[in-house]
């Protein structure tokens, strides 16, 4: 049996990817495979996948499944005892990484699932307070209502942009809901994880470096989109119905001011930001 299985659901941004793989390849200390999932990417990665990295198994999909349906199709037939969710836009900075990673997670007692310090490029820390989203604090952001933010007694969740897990604990648990097509997939299948009695946990002396959202290239909108769509069905889920209608009369009530705000700016970015907002606030489900 291999060490690791490490899963990574490309679309497009074929150069991080290349980056992702060459980082990857680098990797000592360990026996692994790489799964990529071509999500229907109208870039060449299968392309770049076949010709410089043929060591990597590629699956393609003919339509965009999404990440957390990408990443069950990634891991369904994996060979390691363990698994790494791996987005595409990161690179591993050490030929060590994986390999340390790995020991941590084998020696800290009842963790489910282990994450690192991400480092955006431009150096800062990628911001994880390790507390789930819930309705009430989303809905004072929206709002701009005042509220304390103790830290959190434990670490809630870790970001599925490096999420390090056994095939044991992911059998057990299940994959990822796949009715989530972008964002709060990672959040919910840990909330299952510490249900199960698991707990979570980021080794934050570990850094892999993360460009975050590289996939979504000028479509932040979208990104915007499907980060709601997500964050209300994590809501609905975890603090029920009336508190997903809440949220979204928040992000009714909140958007149209800030819609006005960049009309009058003239920035067309962000009033697509705000627009996709409101288009949630309506329709999101």
């Amino acid at each position: 049996m291999l060490d690791l299985t490490i899963g990574i659901v490309a679309y497009n941004a074929a150069a991080k990817l290349r980056a992702c793989l060459a980082s990857l390849a680098a990797q000592r200390g360990l026996s692994s495979e790489v799964v990529v999932v071509d999500n229907a990417s109208t870039e060449p990665v299968a392309r770049l996948v076949r010709r410089e990295f043929p060591a990597v198994r590629l699956v393609r999909s003919a339509v965009n499944l999404g990440f957390a349906r990408g990443t069950n199709r990634a891991l369904a037939g994996a060979r390691g005892e363990y698994l790494l969710l791996l987005n595409p836009d990161t690179v591993l900075p050490t030929p060590d990484t994986l390999a340390q990673l790995l020991e941590r997670f084998r020696v800290t007692p009842g963790c489910g699932a282990l994450g690192c310090r991400l480092e955006l490029p431009d150096g800062r820390t990628q911001p994880h307070d390790g507390r789930c989203p819930r309705a009430l604090p989303l809905l004072a952001d929206l709002l701009h209502w005042p509220r304390p933010t103790p830290p959190p007694a434990a670490v809630e969740y870790v970001c599925g942009a490096c999420l390090l897990t056994s095939r044991a604990i992911w059998r057990a648990i299940g994959g990822l809901d796949p009715g989530y097509f972008m964002y709060a997939e990672d959040v919910d299948w840990c909330c299952r994880l510490r249900a199960a009695g698991w707990t979570c946990a980021i080794a934050s002396d570990l850094t892999v470096q993360h460009h975050e959202g590289a996939s979504y290239g000028d479509r932040q909108f979208l990104r915007r989109e499907h980060s709601l769509r997500s964050l209300l069905r994590l809501v609905r889920r975890w603090d029920g119905p009336l508190a997903a209608a809440a949220l979204r009369l928040g992000l009714l009530l909140s958007a149209p001011p800030k819609w006005a705000a960049a009309w009058a700016s003239s920035s067309p970015a962000r009033r697509q930001w705000h627009a996709a907002q409101w288009r949630m606030g309506w329709w999101g489900r």
